[in-house]
């Protein structure tokens, strides 16, 4: 008789179906596993919140893979092989994202030597070889990427102002924030943005609202360019 899946397993694949999500059993015992290794350094390096311990699926897990279809759409549309996760932490949203689209790969970032060095754990221990963990700051990073993935990390005007010298032209910042912008970072937006979209979160949090930011923005855009569009929007107020 076929075991019945344990309660997460269980929990992770009806998220996973929630997003159209086409996974197979490796990939599954991937995510639990990094479930599993998390909770096991979070005891002694504090990772994520401990109150988190019991929901890592949901909180962490889930909630990062809410990039997953528009990752996908924006690879089925744009040719490029590389996403920059800056302000990964504990891999969160890249890792579980690198889990379910093998064919990109994602460069970890941030400024925590302990969170890299579980990174590279994890990459070693669970196989996942499409991830590049990197101890380094964003101010120094060299490499220009055609999108880049946040979670949570900052209000999106700092957000955008920080990683946009590193985006290839055209390229998309897909960023994860714990509410909605405020008008003042929405007017910010609108002017400086090429476009941008905002999405409620599918799954997750339960009880909680969280919203994707996705936003095209040049590489560079003239003085006379810039002045443009800041007419227009005074003209519309």
């Amino acid at each position: 008789m076929t075991k019945q899946p344990n309660r997460e397993k269980r929990q992770l694949m009806e998220g996973l179906d929630r997003f159209h999500c086409h996974y197979t059993e490796v990939q599954l015992e991937r995510l639990l596993a990094y479930k599993d290794l998390l909770i096991k350094w979070n005891r002694v390096h504090n990772l994520v919140s401990t109150s988190d311990q019991h929901r890592m699926i949901t909180r962490h897990i889930l909630d990062s893979l809410n990039l997953y279809p528009h990752l996908q759409q924006y690879f089925d549309d744009t040719v490029f092989d590389t996403v920059l996760d800056f302000g990964t932490g504990a891999g969160l949203p890249g890792l579980p994202l690198a889990v379910m689209l093998p064919n990109i790969q994602f460069t970890l970032l941030d400024g925590s030597q302990k969170k890299i060095a579980f990174l590279h754990q994890c990459r070693m221990e669970l196989g996942i070889r499409n991830i590049k963990p990197l101890c380094e700051r964003i101010e120094i990073h060299q490499t220009n990427y055609p999108a880049i993935i946040s979670r949570a990390v900052r209000p999106c005007r700092i957000l955008i102002q920080q990683v946009s010298g590193r985006l290839q032209p055209h390229g998309a910042i897909f960023a994860m924030l714990g509410g909605a912008p405020a008008p003042e970072e929405l007017k910010w937006l609108d002017a400086h943005a090429d476009t941008f979209c905002l999405e409620e979160s599918i799954c997750g949090n339960a009880g909680e609202t969280h919203y994707i930011l996705l936003a095209r923005i040049a590489k560079q855009r003239s003085a006379k360019q810039q002045a443009v569009k800041d007419s227009r929007q005074a003209e519309q107020q």
